[in-house]
């Protein structure tokens, strides 16, 4: 493998440090949205940034760069589904302050949600809400 330092000066080296790795990252990354072939990528990082890699090199790289995307839409799920949660408890939250929702205790022991009434308008208190 060779990387190409800022100066064009070619070096030769078996690793590439982590902002190195990142930068090709990137760049494997934005031509595989162009949806270049990974020789296509090979040979575009050959002749316009002196990298050398191999074409298994560049393979693995879009699979790990498949994986992390995978990863950030699940994570993007769970936080909008925790969101949605908190809503839906804030919601409840302010029915039960505004006195939308009337819950009483019937038994001994009884968890005082455990029966909830919830106060539903009549037709003519509906209409004059419309």
């Amino acid at each position: 493998m060779a990387m190409a330092s800022h100066k064009n000066v070619t070096t030769e080296r078996t690793t590439f440090t982590k902002a190195e790795r990142e930068y090709v990252k990137g760049l494997v990354r934005d031509l595989s949205f162009q949806r270049l072939t990974d020789r296509e990528i090979v040979q575009w990082l050959y002749d316009q940034k002196k990298i050398d890699l191999d074409r298994s090199t560049i393979s693995k790289m879009r699979n790990q760069i498949e994986k992390d995307a995978t990863k950030v839409v699940y994570i993007d799920t769970v936080i909008r589904a925790i969101s949605e949660l908190h809503r839906i408890e804030m919601s409840l939250r302010t029915m039960f302050k505004g006195g939308d929702i009337k819950t009483s205790r019937r038994g001994k022991g009884m968890h005082p949600y455990q029966e909830i009434k919830l106060k539903t308008p009549t037709y003519k208190e509906e209409k004059q809400r419309l």
